[in-house]
This record gives C-alpha cells, structure tokens and sequence, in this order.
C-alpha cells in the first residue's frame, strides 16, 4: 500500500529484469568459456537466474495482499566464487587477488586445495597422475587468479539496466495507482 493505494503488480519492472539477468548470465557464460577456463563445464552448467515475485506474507503465512518489488537471484556451483573473486596463495600471489577475501595457509590456516578434483582434471587432460600433488601445492602457494567471470557482466550490467529498472518500477507505480483510482470511481458509480 502506499498511500492507500495498492501497488502490486510489476510488469515492466519484471520484463527489465528478465532482460538483465538473461544478459547476466550469458556474460557470465561467455566469460567462463574463453580461454582454457571452461574446465569440465559444471560450473558453466550451474549457472542459473530467475526473477522473484515475492508476494507479502503475515507470520503464520497467509497472505497479506500487495507484494515486494521483483527481483533477481543467480546461483552456481560454490566454488564459482573462488574463481571469480580468487584465492590467495600461501607464499605468493596474483596482482588481481589483492582484494580477495579468499587464501590459502595465512594466520595458521592450513586450508589444503581439494586434490580430489584436481585428479579427476589431471585425468581429463591426459596428464601423469603423480602430477596431481605437484599442482595442488602450486595452487596452494600461489593461489587461484580472480577471473571475475560473474561479478564483471553484473557491475556493467547494473550500469547499464539500473536506470531502466527505476523508469519500469516508476510506470508500474503509476499505472497502479492510475488502475486503483479507477477502480474506486467505478466502484462510487455504482
């Protein structure tokens, strides 16, 4: 309610954000596809957006008319974070990593890399299986570069969809409001 009118339906609010987080994520996916960073591709695979319409609830659930305004959630694999923000090596490490929440062996933190998937890659690319310890220590030492292969589409994304999705929820508004005005004079007609 906003005013006593009822604002609840956002249409164009809605087609913005589907038209962003669509670009989001092929983006995203056009990212993590060039170069060798692909992998196995179950993180390209895991990629996924929807847009939420939360409708307003009181606490026993019930719903109490009106809803939040639309928004846009985007999940993948877990360890897709570590490779866009990256992790930080316990003796060096890359320049874009700097700001990364994210390492390996620092104030006694003896987190080990998974050597499970780093043999199931080693076995993938055909290399010698005795490598999978060699690797996994230089990984633990140098750390995983940032590719930032999600959170870049998303900031130019915001830049450039954030106007829109204001404008959008803007008309939903008035056009609400203008139907709600309406509604009530047919209903004094009457």
């Amino acid at each position: 309610m906003l005013g006593g009118f009822k604002i609840n339906k956002f249409p164009k609010a809605e087609r913005v954000l589907n038209s962003w987080r669509k670009y989001v994520t092929q983006q995203a996916k056009s990212k993590l596809s060039k170069g060798d960073s692909k992998g196995s591709g179950a993180l390209y695979g895991s990629i996924r957006s929807y847009v939420n319409k939360n409708f307003k609830r009181d606490v026993k659930g019930r719903f109490t008319g009106g809803r939040d305004l639309p928004s846009a959630t985007f999940t993948f694999n877990s360890y897709g974070e570590f490779l866009d923000k990256g992790v930080q090596g316990s003796k060096s490490n890359y320049i874009k990593n700097r700001k990364s929440p994210y390492r390996f062996g620092r104030n006694g933190d003896k987190v080990a890399v998974p050597t499970k998937a780093i043999s199931k890659w080693v076995a993938q690319k055909g290399l010698p299986k005795h490598l999978t310890y060699v690797i996994a220590r230089s990984i633990y030492q140098k750390g995983i570069e940032a590719r930032h292969w999600f959170s870049r589409p998303m900031e130019l994304a915001k830049k450039r969809y954030l106007t829109k999705y204001h404008s959008a929820i803007a008309d939903d508004i008035v056009k609400n409001v203008a139907d709600d005005i309406k509604k009530r004079l047919n209903n004094k007609k009457k």
